[in-house]
């Protein structure tokens, strides 16, 4: 039987991602773009479900194959077939292992069919006696396995959350499908877009964390809808909406803003909007094709601003009343939704990645006017990235004084009188954002 254009196109988007250092998003687009709805839908969950469990299904496999003399990509080709075993109920056995077969020899692996086959034969007839490690002897090894995700993160999450938290955050999985905001720049209000979700029938709920928030239950594509392309409504998460409330309250009309980090737009057009347009903004980024996301989605949100390709870490001889530096970091907050995140991200690559952090921050720093505020923000959950900036900002640079959040937004989770706040996902049902107020001493 031939194998079908849609686990094909997931073995070429797998391997791109675990093989290439690709984002799945752009995998996912470049190689699905020839399927048909169905198809698309199926590789989309094929796809995701095998990067979010590579960790879980390496360490079954390692019972039937030696990876260390297997090629990459039957490697892959086996990840792909055990996950359609273990998580896609819609696949019966029989028909994830032949196609994985099949697959095999359309990849270039007809001679490696018969090993394919025995393997995953082998994994259907044992997996329900492979053994986890034991959680009271081992918990860093169970958790790894359990939720997969690689032992060093495992390591970090346990150290700085010990183990029962550490298993909420590493087995959360939203209810929902998205967060979304109405955009009051072009006349929508929450509740109107509310009443109109609802007579689509599309589920919805508010938020917990933000008022104007809206919870999406189902997986519409919204973003294919006349109210997102329209402007009436934004995708972006309630933890990003938090920030971006804390950011306009903080600096208040009137304010200078600089968003030194803002690609792709969404925090600078939610401070606009909180602050009914009277503000001032201005919106960074590195690259020039992120440049470009902010003009897109900044023109289609109806937000007036002064877009520019500049490096944050470079000095700048302007000054801003809010500086808001959402920093490149690891992402670990937003794993669940972005499982390429846990193979990409590498231990190694912490101490240049931290580096970039205190180097940004020491020159928002200096672009803050006396009186005005500094707002870190990542979404991660690594205490070196996070709190340990945080200090170490606030120890060199004596012109800076911490602020606690709930002076800002009395409504914050946040521990009275801390001027930090970590969310978590399976507390607080949002992204891992991590946000820190620093005030410019006058």
């Amino acid at each position: 039987m031939p194998v079908d254009e849609a686990r094909l196109a997931v073995s070429r988007a797998f391997t791109a991602v675990v093989r290439g250092g690709a984002y799945a998003p752009q995998a996912a687009k470049r190689e699905f773009s020839a399927l048909d709805i169905q198809q698309r839908r199926f590789a989309l969950k094929l796809l995701n479900e095998t990067l979010d469990q590579i960790y879980y299904l390496d360490y079954c496999l390692a019972n039937f194959a030696n990876y260390e003399t297997t090629a990459d990509g039957l490697v892959d080709i086996l990840r792909l077939g055990a996950c359609q075993i273990c998580f896609l109920d819609s696949v019966p056995d029989h028909a994830a292992l032949d196609s994985t077969v099949e697959l095999a020899k359309a990849r270039g692996f007809e001679r490696q069919a018969g090993f394919v086959n025995g393997v995953l034969r082998n994994f259907l007839r044992r997996r329900a006696k492979i053994v986890l490690p034991d959680k009271g002897k081992d918990p860093e090894g169970y958790l790894s396995a359990r939720y997969s995700w690689p032992k060093w993160m495992t390591h970090m999450f346990v150290q700085q959350l010990g183990v029962e938290a550490a298993e909420g955050f590493m087995s959360y999985r939203p209810d929902h499908h998205m967060t979304i905001r109405a955009n009051p720049l072009k006349g929508a209000a929450t509740q109107k877009v509310l009443e109109r979700l609802e007579k689509a029938g599309v589920p919805c709920r508010l938020g917990e964390l933000v008022p104007e928030a809206i919870q999406i239950l189902s997986a519409d594509n919204l973003a294919a809808t006349p109210l997102f392309q329209k402007g009436y409504i934004a995708i972006q998460g309630e933890g990003s909406q938090l920030i971006s409330r804390l950011c306009a309250e903080t600096a208040g009309k009137g304010a200078t803003i600089l968003d030194a980090c803002a690609a792709p737009g969404g925090k600078t057009a939610a401070v606009a909007a909180y602050l009914d347009g009277a503000c001032t903004l201005t919106a960074w980024d590195i690259h020039e094709h992120r440049v470009e996301l902010i003009r897109q989605t900044l023109n289609r949100l109806g937000v007036e601003a002064q877009i520019e390709l500049h490096d944050a870490g470079l000095p700048d001889d302007r000054r801003f009343d809010m500086v808001l530096v959402d920093a490149p970091c690891s992402g670990l907050g937003i794993a669940y939704n972005s499982p390429d995140i846990k193979i990409q991200r590498k231990q190694r690559e912490m101490d240049e990645l931290i580096a970039i952090q205190r180097r940004i921050l020491t020159n928002a720093a200096e672009m803050v006017k006396e009186g005005g505020h500094l707002l870190y923000s990542t979404c991660t959950v690594s205490r070196r990235e996070n709190e340990n900036n945080v200090s170490w900002l606030l120890e060199h640079d004596k012109t800076l004084e911490a602020v606690p959040l709930r002076e800002v937004l009395p409504d914050l989770p946040a521990e009275e009188g801390s001027h930090m706040l970590q969310l978590l996902p399976h507390v607080h049902h949002a992204e891992g954002f991590f946000m820190a107020l620093m005030r410019k001493r006058p």
